[in-house]
């Protein structure tokens, strides 16, 4: 029978598992992150970041000691990336401190505010983006060590501010991070090159107070790039669907508007995979070439000189980049007099080969800070209607009606009535030609009282030539980038209720492309947990795409290995954590040493692969959960699951001459309110994890995590019951090699999981958890069951064991 159903994007399983497991949707060897937590809308952009090598190495070696840290908590859920190899992160504590940064909630980029109500989710990523690299860079250049941040993405930006009154300007250099396109106030076409230029020369005029005319006057305010970044970002500003529908053009528009229309047909990539696509949304239609539609091919408008000259005409038909009206590698020129940078689009043939400038070494200073340039006029080249700003041309004395013959037109007649010279009469016209200069020289010198160059001391005139033509490299800086990633915006159909993923209303997507060991680069889409094979025309392509719409395009400098120094991997981790194991320090007032429940780790202790230790949690309510029917179902959906915060950690010796000691046992401060302290089931009581009544070991949540982090990166093997969902919450990934579950090891294929209290009762005949649960009691617990599986293993008779204890379960129900 059909599908009744009209949604284009049907769920293939009409009884889907209830608690899916997000790493089967990976197709990939990458890590997904999970993106069903409130604010996880951010996990597209943190991908991005991690795929760009500069970035990922410098914030792996960044650890400090400051407890609300983006930076380490980024290099945290980095480094469970890198571990999880095509298994799905958390980022559950980046956004816990995420939460709490108060400049964030004023900027509305925390769901459920006030602030951010209003805010479209595809407007609120790019806020985002510029408040996490400018965040990072301020925590960086706090700790005192190099900002790789700033290094990567910043740029220098020349501001000017003309009072047309007063006929006044102001000019400042102040940096920047991200660069915003800037749209036609008049509906009409334009490429992508020209919204780009009009981003990095953004200009506005408008009436404000001058301290110096003491009066409201029109104020001209400019701001043009004059250094270019390292790595680009670039916010798509989308804010109408005017603007959306330049974004919707399928081939890319020339420069010139007037070249004539080409006859060959486009054709939309099909064969390239992409699961977002749905059925009704693909189409292999050619271009109408309606207005508005992208229906003129490349090249197609103007005279033949500008089609000719223009850079967009000439990329458009070269086979190695798509034919999209968003330019896949750019050329950003800067012309320093001017204070414009000119934007084209360019082709990886007109890139200067990698060995060419790796021998010229690093970048000199000259090209990494702006030279000294004069202010400009108070009658600067306008711009108009995101039209590029043309050269001032000379005008040409006249006489008599006739041009003079300094004029360009009177020198093109010149060179073709004059026949060059060839042979002995050349060398002796260049002879002459040369003493006519230098008498002409000395001359002009003789006037000035300027002795000629070569009496001037150390110069001989050869060095005026290359500073002159250094002069001329300097007035037009090129750098060359391409496309490495795109953010998009998704709009989910309106009747669609997913199973997994609650908010159907929107969602994000990445498309980054990603180079592998081998050296290829290969493109990858990224949907929270979800990872498939990709490519650069699906990244590009929104014409067909009506429930798409681009975001933030990442675009890398083509020499930026050259130009960026990856740093080396150290493990900042490893000095940290042995310092907190040797001298742990308590937050609590009322806590000494009298009442610490657990030895501290001892100098001669060694810890490395050789050392196991026994491990419980206890966890207490930071937010209540939140639910819905389904509309078609009538089931519950949970919108927004409870979520829990880690409150005590106790880890006991399981090896050695002190096994069953506690070596560690930790209240966690949380900066979060508790709204359940599930202490039927946690042990923990309201006062336990208050600074100023507790007399429990408080530690910080970040404290314990580096601790925990320690053991696990030491190669340290951890037993518990359950340690997939602890380590879960706690966001941290051991390897399971490292792992020891008595869940797992007491478990028969198909059968129930069986809990701790009914294993401690029928196995080591012990009564535990009878009124409340206690880490330590749990953790020796677990250790004692996995020295009897030992044994009943060595002996033979373990299957048989477990085989009976399943017939005890049966009869008394699963209970102790």
């Amino acid at each position: 029978n059909p599908n009744p159903n009209p949604n284009p994007n049907p769920n293939p399983n009409p009884n889907p598992n209830p608690n899916p497991n997000p790493s089967s949707y990976n197709r990939s060897v990458h890590s997904g992150l999970l993106n069903l937590l409130p604010n996880s809308y951010v996990v597209e952009f943190i991908q991005v970041l991690y795929h760009l090598p500069p970035v990922r190495e410098h914030i792996l070696n960044h650890l400090c000691m400051k407890e609300l840290c983006l930076t380490c908590e980024l290099s945290f859920l980095f480094h469970m990336m890198n571990h999880s190899k095509g298994v799905t992160a958390e980022p559950r504590n980046f956004l816990r401190i995420l939460r709490q940064i108060k400049e964030a909630g004023a900027l509305g980029l925390l769901e459920g505010t006030e602030s951010s109500r209003d805010t479209l989710l595809s407007l609120r990523i790019q806020a985002f983006c510029r408040f996490l690299l400018q965040h990072l860079s301020k925590e960086n250049s706090q700790t005192g060590h190099k900002d790789v941040i700033r290094e990567a993405f910043e740029f220098k930006y020349q501001r000017t501010r003309e009072c047309l009154g007063g006929k006044h300007s102001d000019i400042d250099i102040e940096p920047g991070m991200t660069v915003k396109m800037e749209y036609p106030r008049v509906r009409r076409k334009a490429t992508f090159e020209e919204l780009l230029e009009q981003g990095l020369n953004a200009e506005k005029t408008q009436r404000v107070w001058c301290e110096r005319c003491m009066t409201y006057c029109m104020m001209k305010k400019k701001k043009s790039m004059i250094q270019c970044p390292n790595i680009l970002i670039v916010n798509a500003n989308i804010n109408s669907e005017a603007d959306l529908d330049l974004w919707r053009t399928r081939d890319q528009q020339s420069s010139t508007p007037n070249t004539a229309k080409s006859t060959t047909k486009k054709t939309h990539p099909s064969n390239n995979t992409n699961p977002l696509r749905s059925s009704d949304a693909t189409s292999n239609k050619s271009p109408t070439g309606s207005p508005g539609e992208g229906g003129e091919a490349p090249g197609g408008g103007g005279d033949a000189k500008d089609a000719a000259t223009s850079p967009s005409t000439s990329s458009a038909t070269s086979p190695e980049v798509p034919a999209t009206w968003v330019a896949s590698h750019l050329k950003l020129r800067f012309d320093t007099e001017k204070s414009w940078c000119h934007a084209e689009r360019g082709v990886p043939s007109d890139f200067p080969p990698l060995d060419l400038v790796k021998s010229q070494g690093t970048p000199s200073e000259e090209d990494s800070t702006p030279p000294s340039r004069p202010a400009p006029t108070p009658h600067a080249p306008d711009v108009t209607d995101g039209k590029r700003p043309e050269t001032p041309k000379k005008s040409s004395p006249r006489k008599g009606g006739m041009r003079t013959r300094g004029s360009p037109k009177w020198r093109i007649k010149e060179q073709k009535a004059t026949k060059p010279p060839s042979g002995a009469d050349a060398s002796a016209a260049s002879a002459a030609e040369k003493n006519k200069r230098d008498g002409a020289e000395k001359n002009n010198h003789k006037a000035k009282g300027t002795p000629p160059a070569e009496e001037q001391g150390n110069t001989d005139g050869k060095e005026g030539g290359e500073e002159d033509v250094k002069q001329k490299e300097s007035k037009h800086q090129c750098a060359h980038f391409e496309l490495v990633a795109v953010v998009s915006h998704v709009s989910d159909p309106p009747d669609t209720d997913s199973e997994l993923n609650v908010y159907n209303a929107e969602h994000l997507t990445a498309h980054v492309r990603i180079e592998g060991e081998d050296g290829k680069k290969k493109w990858f889409l990224f949907n929270g947990f979800v990872i498939t094979d990709s490519s650069l025309e699906d990244a590009l392509e929104f014409k067909d795409f009506p429930w798409k719409q681009p975001c933030i395009l990442v675009y890398q400098r083509h020499d930026i290995q050259q130009r960026v120094t990856i740093p080396e991997r150290t493990a900042p981790i490893l000095a940290h954590g042995l310092h907190a194991f040797l001298r742990p320090e308590s937050l609590s007032i009322r806590s000494t040493i009298r009442v610490r429940t657990f030895a501290p780790l001892r100098p001669h202790e060694r810890v490395g692969p050789e050392m196991r230790v026994a491990i419980d949690c206890e966890f207490v309510a930071v937010e209540k959960e939140e639910t819905r029917t389904n509309r078609r179902t009538g089931k519950k959906i949970v919108v927004k699951p409870m979520r829990h915060s880690l409150a005590r950690v106790s880890l006991v010796r399981a090896s050695g001459p002190e096994a069953g000691r506690p070596l560690l046992d930790d209240y966690i401060v949380g900066s979060e309110q508790v709204v359940d302290y599930l202490t039927r089931y946690s042990g923990i009581e309201p006062g336990d994890l208050d600074r100023s009544i507790s007399t429990r070991h408080l530690v910080t949540l970040k404290s314990a995590y580096v601790r925990l982090r320690y053991l696990a990166d030491q190669g340290v093997i951890f037993i518990g019951h359950g340690l997939k969902s602890d380590f879960m919450l706690i966001n941290i990934v051991v390897p399971k090699s490292q792992i020891v579950d008595t869940v797992d090891l007491y478990h028969l294929p198909g059968r129930r999981k069986l809990s701790l209290r009914f294993l401690a009762a029928h196995v080591l005949k012990l009564d535990i958890q009878g009124v409340t649960h206690d880490s330590i009691e749990d953790a020796r617990t677990a250790m004692a069951l996995y020295y009897r599986y030992e044994r009943l293993k060595a002996q033979g008779y373990f299957e048989k064991a477990l085989a009976q204890l399943y017939e005890i379960g049966d009869r008394v129900g699963f209970k102790a």
